[in-house]
């Protein structure tokens, strides 16, 4: 069955998901192990500021933050997220209403905290209504991935440049489609990065930028 879990998660500690079901998390959720979701759907449903570490989506998955009022979930130190880790796995994750998603915010030049989106299986991102991403983002890492982004709204920032290029496509299959909204880049973002990389940026409205913050256009 469903369950809706109103607790805290306030301890050094790791949680793991199973099963076809969702759970979500009503509570405050500061913890610096890993979120691995195996199964079903997550949803964070507080609105509080959750601080996480490493997300792993595997199997069939889903991560989902959609708050019609301000609702936090950073990436603690430099963790990442990986939504569609394993080569048979294929993960969800949706950013919507008044969401916020962060990872660790290095400087220049410093490898960075990093969103991937189909990191060895696959992997899709939905970003809508007035919710923000802020954190280097990859779509389509390794060989035989594919990842897709889809924003439909709120700001996409691509957190990265030198050191730590972002980049849609690495060595597998990339596509980021902007509808409405603004994608940022703080610079050097990579379209098709490696000899077997596929990279599509396609816009079709909203607005796409960028930027020289990390050197590079």
């Amino acid at each position: 069955a469903n369950l809706n879990y109103a607790g805290d998660f306030v301890k050094p500690m790791s949680l793991t998901k199973n099963g076809t079901n969702r759970l979500a998390l009503a509570g405050y959720n500061l913890f610096n192990g890993t979120l691995t979701v195996n199964g079903g759907e997550l949803a964070f449903t507080g609105n509080s500021t959750n601080a996480i570490g490493t997300v792993y989506l595997n199997g069939t998955s889903s991560l989902v933050l959609s708050n019609t009022t301000a609702q936090f979930v950073n990436i603690t130190s430099n963790n990442s997220a990986y939504i569609g880790n394993n080569s048979a796995d294929f993960g969800r994750m949706t950013v919507a209403g008044n969401a916020s998603w962060g990872g660790y915010l290095y400087p220049y030049n410093v490898s960075q905290s990093t969103l991937v989106i189909g990191q060895n299986g696959r992997g899709i991102l939905t970003i809508q209504d007035s919710a923000t991403v802020t954190q280097r983002l990859v779509v389509g890492n390794n060989g035989g991935s594919a990842g897709a982004v889809y924003q439909n709204g709120g700001i996409m920032h691509n957190w990265g440049g030198s050191a730590s290029d972002p980049h849609l496509g690495g060595s597998g299959y990339g596509y980021y489609e902007l509808n409405s909204g603004t994608f940022t880049n703080n610079g050097w973002t990579q379209v098709g990065q490696a000899l077997t990389g596929v990279g599509i940026l396609r816009v079709n409205n909203g607005a796409f930028k960028m930027g020289s913050v990390y050197s590079g256009q």
